[in-house]
Formats: structure tokens, C-alpha cells, sequence
């Protein structure tokens, strides 16, 4: 009879630690997301985020200092990386909430160290992608937009069920390409 109040115990703290562990992850995806919607910085799509027109300028270096949201998501994730530095989930998160506030060589650690461990993750693999067309258009280098063309179609090819982000940004690389071409002749 106490073996099983022990195991009852234990199933609990394992069940809370569990949910307050995917409840915080759920909570800084949603403050990415609404941040996201109520200043879009580009073109590219965050998966679950509403659709809004493009507000930025070029001139922001990132919307992390205006947004509660974004900066309270980032304050969730990395503490929760500093408990747990090799999940893969939390690094796509991280990664896609330092996308946002336009913190690129930081994104690209956390995504490429989470697409290191889910090579065929389309989510990963779209945010990497979205980096790559950032980083094409601040640089003006048509070769990046390439390379983030290359990773979406990978994406597309070898997963049924990619989100629709996926195919949104490769629509939007692909015109970003075509664009970047048809300036060079």
C-alpha cells in the first residue's frame, strides 16, 4: 500500500513538472506569436501567428525593446534552456523568437543545434530557411536567398505534412530570388 502511494506521488510531480514545463513552452510560442502579429518585421510567416500588414522599417534593429511579448518569451525560454540546453523544441522556439527581435547569429546557434538533433523537423527546418532570407535581404546577397530556397524545398519534399509557413516562405525566397536576378541584369 505505500509502494503505491509513492508511485502516486511520483506520477503527480512527474505529471506537474511535465505540464509546467510544456505549459511555459506553450505560453512563449503564443507571446511569439502575438508579438509577431502586432508588429511584423517581414514578410516570412511564424507558425500560429495571425496574418498583419509588414510594420516595420529597415531602420529597426529589433522589435524586442517595444514588445513585452517578445521580451517575456525570451525571459520564459531561456530559462527553461538553462535547465534543459539540448531540447530540441526549446531551441526551435528560442530560435524563432530570436528571429523575430532580428538577434540572427543567436537563432542561427539555437536552430542549427536543434536541426543537428531533428534533421527532418520542417518546423526547424523553415525557421532555418527564414533566417537564410533575412540574412539575403539585409546583405543584398541573392545567394543566400538560394541557399534558403534549398532548405524549403528539402522541407517540402521530404515531409507529407509541412505547415503552411513552410510553403509561404518558399514562395516568398523564391520571389526574393527571382527579384534579386532580375536586378542583376
Amino acid at each position: 500500500m505505500a509502494a503505491a502511494g509513492i508511485t502516486g506521488v511520483t506520477l503527480a510531480v512527474g505529471w506537474a513538472w511535465y505540464s509546467l514545463r510544456v505549459s511555459r513552452s506553450l505560453l512563449a510560442e503564443q507571446l511569439i506569436s502575438k508579438a509577431y502579429s502586432n508588429r511584423r518585421p517581414f514578410n516570412y510567416r511564424i507558425p500560429g501567428a495571425k496574418y498583419g500588414p509588414v510594420r516595420t522599417t529597415r531602420s529597426e534593429t529589433s522589435i524586442a525593446a517595444k514588445s513585452a511579448d517578445l521580451f517575456d518569451a525570451l525571459e520564459l525560454l531561456e530559462l527553461d534552456i538553462a535547465r534543459q540546453p539540448d531540447d530540441p523544441k526549446l531551441l526551435e522556439v528560442l530560435g524563432r523568437a530570436q528571429i523575430l527581435a532580428l538577434e540572427l547569429s543567436a537563432a542561427e546557434e539555437s536552430l542549427k543545434k536543434a536541426f543537428a538533433m531533428k534533421p527532418s523537423d520542417p518546423a526547424i527546418g523553415t525557421d532555418l530557411a527564414v533566417l537564410e532570407a533575412l540574412r539575403s535581404e539585409t546583405a543584398g546577397d541573392p545567394k543566400l536567398a538560394l541557399k534558403a530556397l534549398g532548405l524549403l524545398d528539402a522541407m517540402l519534399c521530404c515531409n507529407v505534412s509541412c505547415p503552411v509557413e513552410t510553403i509561404i516562405a518558399r514562395q516568398n525566397a523564391y520571389l526574393q530570388t527571382v527579384c534579386d536576378q532580375e536586378c542583376l541584369w
